[in-house]
């Protein structure tokens, strides 16, 4: 008999309020819930031994250093989304970069940890984007995870592989070159029969 392969899944949580899809000199106008949100979602890791990748967003980090300091200490791993959850396409690259490294410092600074992945608001490494790898690249991060290959009208790069690969600026639809050492999580989307969907709980 064929010998039964076994499929690791990676979870992801991405750390952001409930309102941080509008600008950003509004945000101290409303209630605060991430910290509240986040800590349920913790306690539900634990209850199944389960770790995850928490791309945590700068402005959190840097208002709620505690909760990104409970974070570290359940074991999780701590990514970056980005300091103003703003969407590449509304960025030039200077913008970006300068967004990433805001980012990218609170989180170090909180954690002492290098911080190796980021997740782009929205999903907005698209082929229109694609710039933003070699970004990343040159700041020192190991991975992004931001491509999402199934066709949406806000974000969608519908002919990327569906599974981890080596990502390069040049054609971010598919593995170029093997020796590339930034690599890409992809969402999911379906393994045989069982259909992923992306679920956005809002804090």
């Amino acid at each position: 008999m064929p010998q039964e392969r076994k499929m690791t899944n990676v979870l992801t949580v991405d750390v952001e309020d409930w309102y941080m899809d509008i600008d950003i000199s509004t945000w101290e106008l409303y209630e605060d819930r991430v910290v509240e949100s986040t800590n349920k979602i913790i306690k539900l890791l634990n209850e199944s031994n389960t770790k995850a990748t928490f791309f945590i967003l700068g402005y959190v980090a840097e208002h709620f250093p505690e909760l990104v300091e409970r974070i570290k200490d359940e074991d999780h791993e701590i990514g970056t989304h980005g300091y103003s959850h703003t969407p590449i396409t509304q960025q030039t690259p200077s913008e970006f970069e300068e967004d990433v490294l805001k980012s990218v410092g609170v989180l170090e600074k909180i954690t002492g940890d290098k911080v190796m992945g980021y997740r782009a608001c929205q999903f907005t490494v698209m082929e229109e984007t694609a710039w933003a790898i070699d970004v990343l690249k040159k700041n020192g991060l190991k991975y992004d995870s931001s491509v999402f290959p199934v066709k949406t009208h806000l974000y969608s790069v519908p002919n990327a592989p569906l599974f981890p690969y080596r990502i390069s600026p040049a054609d971010i639809t598919k593995e170029t070159d093997p020796e590339e050492d930034f690599l890409e999580i992809p969402f999911a989307k379906q393994v045989r029969s069982i259909q992923f969907h992306r679920k956005g709980v809002r804090a």
